[in-house]
């Protein structure tokens, strides 16, 4: 074996984001062929999870050959951007799980921005096959609606019809929609503006004649009809 050459690993020990410290482990996943060489420790992956394979985000721990579970699922993607907060913060990580009694997860967040968060969302998109005389009305409709857009959420099509998962399902095992899974990242950030008043209080007597010119700080009360100038010293 050429050394130089990047190992394929064949399983990756992943922990899930949102689970709970009672059952917060390490669980082999199979890595698909579309994603060899692309996950290392650290890296944001989605998976499936529980007995009806909900997609969550988790976390890659470890990389394998082997694994204890042949049949193990598949990683179903990666986040955006292929997001991995590397090695050493992971490290931090499991520091943290075993000094605080906390998840993976939970300390996660204390390596990444604030108010980061991994949430996935499931969409779908028109196949080429044309509807036949095997859907009913609803299921028709569907199809109409989401052909009219490159895709669409699952949340906006629960919204739009009503108890339409047991359709979506059909529809996808028919081949006249595609189903796939992607891991968004939000970054819930504050931001505050602040005004500096580029005129000093007796040039805005000059314009406003019946302001008094304030004497120390001053508070400025704009909108879009009026200008009103307190001093706070007052």
């Amino acid at each position: 074996m050429n050394t130089s050459e990047k190992q394929q690993f064949i399983y990756a020990g992943v922990h899930i984001l949102g689970a709970p410290y009672q059952i917060d482990k390490e669980f082999d996943y199979s890595i698909p062929k579309k994603l060899e060489g692309m996950l290392s420790v650290g890296t944001i992956v989605v998976v499936p999870f529980g007995g009806g394979n909900r997609h969550v985000a988790g976390i890659v721990s470890s990389l394998k050959d082997k694994s204890e579970y042949p049949k193990s699922k598949p990683v179903i993607g990666v986040a955006p951007g292929n997001l991995c907060i590397g090695s050493e913060l992971y490290g931090i990580c499991e520091f943290l799980k075993e000094r605080c009694f906390c998840s993976i997860g939970e300390a996660s967040k204390a390596v990444m921005p604030s108010g980061f968060s991994v949430r996935t969302g499931v969409y779908y998109a028109s196949e080429e096959k044309q509807p036949e005389g095997e859907l009913n009305s609803t299921a028709l409709e569907i199809v109409n609606y989401v052909s009219q857009k490159s895709e669409v959420s699952e949340s906006e099509l629960k919204s739009a019809f009503d108890k339409c998962l047991p359709t979506l399902k059909l529809l996808c095992s028919k081949g006249y929609l595609r189903r796939t899974t992607r891991a968004d990242c939000k970054i819930n950030t504050k931001s505050t503006s602040y005004v500096r008043l580029l005129l000093s209080g007796e040039e805005l007597s000059e314009i406003h004649g019946s302001v008094p010119t304030p004497t120390g700080d001053i508070r400025v009360d704009m909108d879009e009809e009026s200008v009103k100038v307190y001093s706070t010293s007052e």
